[in-house]
């Protein structure tokens, strides 16, 4: 994903493209038919017109945007930054955009800043509900460990397969950050080999049964 800094549509244009994502969320407004409705019209997914909603609720005119948001001095946002600032406050959403323009931010360094501020072990997504028992704790667990070690596994392919480009250099990652991913990895082994263990184990019921045969009554 490219640079902020590196977009280069005119101002024009940028602020074109508010405009009609503002447009969209002032229709999507009106009902959730009518939101429905224009994730079809549109061709954009529910999400992409659901976030237009929550822009057009938040600056309820084209007049409110221009004055509250699109200030003299503040960078024009692109559509991708406007889905990701849309739940900030007004203040918040003019401080994110100066910082990531001054910063050279890319879309996903946004989104990051902004998920930290409202949660910070929050990533996106529906909230991770409970396990409903030991067993579904023990799934969770090995289900999780097991993508960890599937994308650090494909991550680590393509880094020593020339054939396989990925879109950044990953000489600029810290060694702090590759020893900690290292250790991750390690740790997931062997989280999921206890996890393995401990489903793969007799319960404790078919243990007793296997301790205790049941004893034939004497006639």
């Amino acid at each position: 994903m490219g640079r902020i800094a590196s977009l280069s549509p005119s101002r024009s244009q940028q602020i074109a493209a508010v405009k009609a994502f503002h447009a969209l969320g002032l229709q999507a407004a009106v009902s959730h038919t009518a939101l429905l409705a224009l994730v079809k019209r549109a061709r954009r997914s529910q999400s992409y017109i659901y976030k237009a909603k929550l822009f057009a609720q938040q600056y309820p005119s084209w007049a409110d945007v221009r004055r509250k948001l699109l200030r003299p001095g503040v960078p024009v946002p692109t559509t991708s930054q406007l889905q990701f600032i849309v739940h900030s406050s007004n203040k918040d959403q003019i401080r994110l955009l100066k910082q990531a323009h001054k910063e050279n931010w890319s879309v996903m360094r946004l989104h990051f800043a902004v998920s930290r501020r409202k949660d910070p072990y929050r990533t996106g997504g529906r909230t991770p509900r409970l396990p409903a028992s030991q067993d579904d704790l023990l799934f969770r667990l090995n289900n999780l460990a097991g993508q960890w070690l599937l994308w650090h596994s494909r991550l680590a392919e393509s880094l020593s397969d020339d054939s396989q480009k990925i879109a950044f250099n990953p000489s600029k990652i810290s060694k702090e950050i590759q020893t900690q991913m290292d250790a991750v990895t390690r740790s997931m082994q062997r989280l999921r080999q206890a996890v393995d263990a401990a489903l793969t184990a007799p319960t404790s019921d078919s243990s007793k049964a296997k301790k205790s045969p049941s004893r034939t009554r004497r006639a």
